[in-house]
């Protein structure tokens, strides 16, 4: 397909040997034509925010080398941008942003709004490489979710980042929703996951939030966090706002975290509620053993599936 005003050719490749990972290639301004699998990479940075090259690969090529090589021409294109987190040994991976044409491509062949395509990338600019790693995590949960799905024939009925759960005040800033804490009468716990999404299988509907626990919270917050999700469930703030009777919080971790989290959370007063908290380990998050018997819950020995 034609692509007018377009700042680099996607087909000419640079005489240069070397090529520096920071610079775009002094490639000549030329119209080109594009392939639909990189309008389908555009339209995934649009909606995941942040890729890094290997994520890129799990969707769309069958090897690293492939998904490198499109990219570094979808970057010399201009199409894309590049963040590079700081690391003490070696180089951190790449993580993929759309870019400014990439704003006007994707509007162009797909008919989304450019102004609302563009409001999700300026977003997604100058964030801490904190946030970004954990964004990353977020993505890697999401794309195993995604093709677990393809290969077990569920549908994923919506997927919500934190930002678009949350209220809008008066003054135009957003916030969680919150619950009463039980330890605390005069206090709030606010309710603010990773993400939401909702699951068809063939048993039916199955709603789910997300926590991404990278070990930087203490153990207390993270068990007055799970018990703000009891409170959400019990005192009916969650079908009042999603319309939906059942949840559950999955909430991935660490090796070395997993047990003590289960034991805290464990130690939650509304014991009925557990089994809607479940965790696993971050190395189970794989679209081959997503839904599979990897989730456990507090003060039960069993290994469960979410399906």
């Amino acid at each position: 397909m034609p692509v007018p005003d377009f700042p680099q050719s996607l087909d000419t490749e640079t005489k240069s040997q070397r090529r520096s990972r920071f610079k775009r290639a002094p490639l000549p301004n030329s119209l080109t034509r594009v392939q639909q699998r990189d309008i389908e990479i555009l339209e995934a940075l649009y909606s995941y925010r942040f890729l890094t090259t290997s994520q890129i690969e799990s969707l769309f090529f069958n090897t690293k080398k492939r998904a490198e090589r499109r990219l570094r021409k979808l970057y010399d294109a201009g199409l894309v941008d590049r963040i590079f987190r700081p690391v003490v040994v070696g180089s951190a991976e790449i993580i993929y942003v759309l870019s400014g044409y990439g704003v006007n491509l994707l509007s162009q062949e797909t008919g989304v709004d450019r102004e609302e395509i563009n409001e999700a990338r300026l977003k997604s600019q100058n964030q801490k490489s904190l946030f970004l790693d954990h964004f990353i995590d977020i993505n890697q949960f999401r794309i195993a979710l995604t093709l677990s799905c393809k290969t077990s024939n569920y549908a994923i009925l919506f997927w919500k980042y934190e930002n678009e759960l949350k209220n809008v005040n008066e003054q135009g800033v957003l916030i969680s929703d919150k619950v009463k804490d039980p330890e605390n009468p005069s206090q709030k716990i606010p309710v603010s996951p990773d993400a939401f999404f909702g699951l068809e299988t063939s048993k039916g509907k199955a709603y789910f939030f997300v926590e991404i626990d990278r070990a930087t919270m203490s153990n207390t917050r993270f068990k007055r966090k799970m018990i703000g999700y009891t409170r959400y469930w019990l005192d009916g703030a969650y079908l009042e706002k999603w319309g939906y009777k059942t949840f559950r919080t999955l909430t991935v971790t660490t090796t070395n975290r997993l047990p003590r989290l289960l034991e805290v959370t464990g130690e939650i007063k509304e014991k009925q509620l557990l089994p809607i908290l479940y965790f696993t380990d971050s190395k189970n998050i794989t679209h081959q053993a997503l839904f599979s018997d990897i989730w456990k819950t507090p003060n039960d020995e069993s290994l469960k599936s979410i399906v």
